[in-house]
C-alpha cells in the first residue's frame, strides 16, 4: 500500500499586533500613522492618509526606516509590504518621537531607480505647530483608552465586578479628549469654559495659589 503523501507545511511569519506610533511618507509629505501589526516582511498601518494599491510608502520610527509597496486597503487601514527584511523586535524597541517628524526627499540614483531617503534633521517650529502635534497624541491615547473600555465593557464579570473603575476609565477617556480640543485651539481660556467635565473645569480655572 503507498503511503499518503504529507502535506507541505506552509511557513507564515508570526505576526505582532500592536498601536506603535510611527511616521508615513508618500512622496514628499509626512504625516503620523499606527503600525497595528508587523512581520519581518510587512505590516498593517493604520492611516488618514489617502493612499492606493501600488502606491509606495516610506515608514520612519525613530532611527529606523522602512521602504513598501502599498498591497491592500481597507477604510484607513492597509497592507505595506517591505522592500527588505526588518527586526520587528527593533522596531518594537526604538522609541518614537514627533518634534521634529522625519522629511523625505526623493532622487534618482544613476540606474534610473527612484531612492528615497529620510532624515531627522532638526527643523524651527513654531509653538502652534507643536500644540498640534501634542493635539493629536492626546487624541490618540485618548482613542486607546476607549478602546480599551470597549473591550472591557463586553466581559459580563468585569463589567458587574469593576464598574466603578469602568465609568472612571469612560471619564479619564473624556477628559484626554477635551485637553486634546483645548491644546489645539488658539483661544485656550475661552474654550475651557466649554469644556464638558465640569470637575476639569473647575480644576482649570481655580484662583492662583497664594
Amino acid at each position: 500500500m503507498n503511503a499518503m503523501p504529507q502535506l507541505k507545511k506552509v511557513h507564515r511569519e508570526t505576526r505582532s499586533k500592536m498601536f506603535l506610533a510611527a511616521a508615513l511618507g508618500i512622496g514628499e509629505s509626512t504625516t503620523q500613522c499606527r503600525i497595528r501589526n508587523v512581520t519581518g516582511s510587512g505590516a498593517m498601518i493604520e492611516s488618514s492618509s489617502k493612499v492606493s494599491v501600488g502606491t509606495t510608502v516610506i515608514i520612519t520610527r525613530g532611527k529606523l526606516c522602512v521602504a513598501g509597496e502599498v498591497k491592500w486597503l481597507r477604510e484607513n487601514l492597509f497592507g505595506v509590504k517591505f522592500s527588505a527584511q526588518i527586526g520587528v523586535q527593533d522596531w518594537l524597541d526604538e522609541p518614537f518621537s514627533t518634534h521634529p517628524l522625519p522629511t523625505f526627499r526623493t532622487r534618482t540614483s544613476c540606474s534610473g531607480t527612484k531612492i528615497t531617503s529620510c532624515d531627522n534633521d532638526d527643523v524651527d517650529l513654531d509653538e502652534n505647530t507643536i500644540n498640534g502635534r501634542l493635539a493629536e497624541e492626546l487624541f490618540y491615547v485618548s482613542r486607546i483608552v476607549e478602546e480599551i473600555g470597549q473591550v472591557l465593557v463586553k466581559d459580563s464579570f468585569l463589567r458587574v465586578r469593576h464598574s466603578a473603575s469602568l465609568q472612571q476609565l469612560d471619564i479619564g477617556q473624556q477628559m484626554l479628549s477635551e485637553i486634546a480640543q483645548l491644546v489645539s485651539k488658539e483661544d485656550k481660556l475661552g474654550r475651557i469654559s466649554q469644556v464638558a467635565t465640569g470637575s476639569m473645569r473647575g480644576r482649570l480655572l481655580r484662583a492662583k495659589p497664594l
